[in-house]
């Protein structure tokens, strides 16, 4: 008797899980770096205010089998972005470039990189969670709406420049 009932419930576990697969709500979010070309800079610790940054946004989206995409909302910062059924066409993943003015970011300190006493050209320094996105995916079906949300950390790429002219101020200076 023990060996049916584990027969049994094995079945219907497999079963089951089929049929939440087919279900199932999907939003993934994948970026690349935003690149930033550094001048040299002094010796020491620095702040180094970034310009605007543009980052390519790779979205995968689905909704459950009943429902079909609304619309697919971005905000990073103070920027937002919102993608319509008209914006989202057949490709996926979903590819959208959306761009983070230079007030929205906070500078960025870094120490000794990019030293205006020995430049390295091509020497570069990936700041880790610099901004998030977070992207909402909003599906619609006969049953109504529901709403998935996504985060994800955008990094930002530092590029030593070593033939552009001396960046910063003094007044960029951390104290230590």
């Amino acid at each position: 008797m023990p060996v049916k009932l584990f027969y049994l419930f094995s079945s219907s576990v497999l079963f089951a899980s089929f049929g939440w697969a087919q279900n199932a709500v999907n939003l993934d979010v994948d970026a690349d770096p935003a690149a930033v070309a550094v001048k040299p800079l002094a010796e020491g610790r620095r702040l180094i205010k970034p310009p605007s940054l543009e980052f390519l946004l790779r979205i995968d989206a689905e909704c459950d089998a009943n429902a079909e995409i609304a619309s697919i909302s971005i905000s990073i910062a103070d920027t937002q972005k919102a993608l319509t059924t008209t914006d989202l066409g057949e490709a996926a993943p979903i590819a959208t470039r959306i761009t983070i003015p230079a007030r929205q970011v906070s500078p960025i300190a870094v120490e000794n990189f990019c030293p205006m006493e020995s430049p390295t050209a091509g020497d570069t320094l990936i700041v880790k969670d610099a901004l998030t996105a977070h992207v909402s995916l909003r599906c619609t079906s006969e049953a109504g709406e529901s709403i998935t949300y996504a985060s994800r950390a955008l990094d930002v790429r530092l590029h030593c420049d070593a033939a552009a002219e001396i960046q910063g101020e003094p007044s960029s200076l951390i104290a230590r």
